[in-house]
């Protein structure tokens, strides 16, 4: 098998420094790491003309402003009236809102920042940047965590140059912060299937409940648990309270919320529910993801759900961390392709760093499963990255792919 490439830490640093010099310079090297990605999303943003265009990028992104704005002027406000009272006000001179139709905290977010840092349209895709930013740093330490920084840098950058997640780092829209909330999640779920604390349990209801309450796509998540205690066969889980605790917190966080506006949601679905959906959402998907990583990171991706999910299954079970990933990867493609919500490719922005978390993985034992005369294991990762990286690059310098 492929020796994992050296951390953040030892590739700088002495193990020979004191504890606390090793952490302090790790963190440093983080933050470094974390800089630059925030760079790269920010060169993005300028190439694409985001700094000069209007808010005319989707149908929503000007009511997701103004939702924005009605918060900020709130807190400005001082809170003058109830919420309610001050947002009728607020929409007889604005009538373009999204609040009420869309849950609170996306907006709660926008509406804070700009009231510490400005209302213009820069400081706002600047919030953007680093929601784009937070969700490519969590990729990158994901696949460091395991697979050394190099491989965690590759993927992170892979990321942030998919062309829809350019796209949507550029507008005020919500299904970044959704894709966010919904990883940090399950990867709290994954340390609860290995501790079984009620504090690991209670994050994954918190950061679930954020998710919902940002948007209600992210009911998706209700599936993680049953198809990652599946994975895992640890049904012993199951006799714990701290197993079942989270949906209550969720129900009792967000449900008030969605039954008050199912009446402003539903009408908004325009598919029915029905095999002829399902086909079509799943054609569409299909073709996204082929055309956003090409055919030789889904591959990779397929090789490494098979080497990290599938063989450990039929034997003893998948460690946490697969299922965790690979629960919430599944649970997306059963939420989006029976859901009639819509077909766009702004939903499939959640499921990119989970395809490329499972492309390293599906490269890495590729490389020490493939015999070739001659070639080292780290040799034989390399051509086989080569190759996936030409694929990918070739449809991102296809403007054509952008969606």
């Amino acid at each position: 098998m492929l020796k994992p490439m050296p951390g953040f830490v030892t590739e700088t640093i002495s193990a020979s420094r004191p504890g606390h010099d090793v952490r302090n310079a790790g963190r440093r090297d983080a933050l470094a790491i974390v800089v630059l990605l925030f760079a790269v999303v920010l060169a993005f943003q300028y190439l694409g003309g985001a700094f000069t265009a209007e808010l005319s990028g989707y149908p929503d992104e000007a009511s997701h402003y103004m939702s924005g704005l009605l918060v900020h002027d709130y807190i400005q406000g001082r809170f003058p009236s109830s919420p309610m009272t001050f947002a009728i006000q607020f929409y007889l001179h604005y009538p373009y809102l999204a609040i009420g139709h869309w849950p609170p905290v996306f907006y709660g977010v926008e509406g804070s920042w700009m009231y510490l840092f400005s209302t213009s349209r820069i400081a706002v895709l600047l919030l953007m940047a680093g929601i784009t930013t937070s969700l490519v740093a969590m990729t990158y330490f994901t696949v460091q965590r395991e697979s050394g920084v190099k491989l965690g840098l590759l993927s992170a950058l892979l990321l942030a140059s998919i062309p829809t997640v350019q796209k949507f780092a550029s507008l005020v829209m919500m299904d970044t912060l959704l894709a966010v909330l919904s990883l940090w999640a399950v990867l709290c779920f994954a340390r609860f299937l290995d501790s079984g604390r009620w504090r690991d349990a209670m994050s994954f209801a918190g950061l679930a409940s954020v998710a919902i309450l940002t948007k209600g796509n992210a009911f998706f998540l209700a599936l993680v648990p049953g198809i990652a205690l599946l994975m895992t066969r640890r049904f012993h889980l199951l006799k714990r309270a701290s197993f079942w605790a989270p949906a209550a917190v969720v129900a009792l966080l967000c449900l008030p919320w969605h039954l008050m506006t199912m009446g402003l949601m539903l009408p908004t679905f325009g598919d029915h529910l029905g095999v002829e959906f399902t086909r079509r959402a799943a054609g569409f998907y299909g073709a996204l993801l082929l055309k956003s990583f090409g055919a030789p990171i889904l591959g990779l991706a397929a090789a490494g759900i098979f080497t990290r999910v599938i063989k450990p299954f039929r034997y003893k079970g998948v460690d946490a961390r697969s299922a965790a990933l690979g629960s919430l990867l599944a649970s997306l493609c059963i939420f989006y392709c029976v859901v009639p919500a819509g077909i766009e490719p702004r939903y499939a922005i959640a499921g990119f760093p989970l395809l490329l978390i499972f492309a390293v993985a599906g490269a890495v034992d590729l490389a020490g499963f493939l015999a070739i005369v001659g070639l080292s294991t780290t040799t034989r990762l390399r051509l086989i990255l080569a190759v996936a990286v030409i694929f990918f690059a070739t449809n991102v310098l296809d403007r054509k792919s952008v969606v």
